[in-house]
């Protein structure tokens, strides 16, 4: 009987552990919309790109290292900085305990000017925002 019931208890925590997994995927599907409606609210409401809204060129570039890998102070800070400038109330953790970051590229580099702005959920997945200024609408 105990062994009946260790095997149920078994089954029930994997069970458990695929249902927590899509959870946290769909709650970050839900922060992803709700950064992608603040840039574009802003970008909109303050009619400018969204580099010129967070006075960045990469607000996620402080993320990237090893050394931070979407968890540290120096990600957090530029991001909460980024995400007041949207409206948000400040940085966002993922449910994986990482820091959602924005990449702004659209008239970024003179060069190649219609580049998506993108926002990440690190080593999970990246969303592109459509592009903004009319330079680029019909790039």
């Amino acid at each position: 009987m105990i062994a009946v019931i260790g095997m149920l208890a078994s089954i029930v925590l994997v069970s458990l552990k695929g249902v927590r997994e899509k959870a946290r995927i769909a709650k970050m599907e839900e922060d992803l919309f709700q950064i992608r409606d603040a840039i574009e609210i802003a970008r909109h409401g303050q009619d400018k790109v969204l580099k010129d809204i967070t006075v960045s060129g990469c607000s996620a570039c402080s993320c990237w290292s090893a050394d931070c890998d979407y968890e540290c102070n120096g990600c957090k800070d530029r991001m909460d900085i980024s995400f007041k400038r949207l409206g948000l109330p400040g940085a966002i953790v993922d449910p994986w305990g990482k820091y959602y970051s924005i990449d702004e590229n659209e008239l970024e580099f003179v060069a190649n000017p219609c580049r998506q702005d993108t926002i990440i959920c690190a080593n999970h997945k990246t969303i592109q925002i459509p592009f903004y200024s009319t330079q680029c609408l019909y790039y």
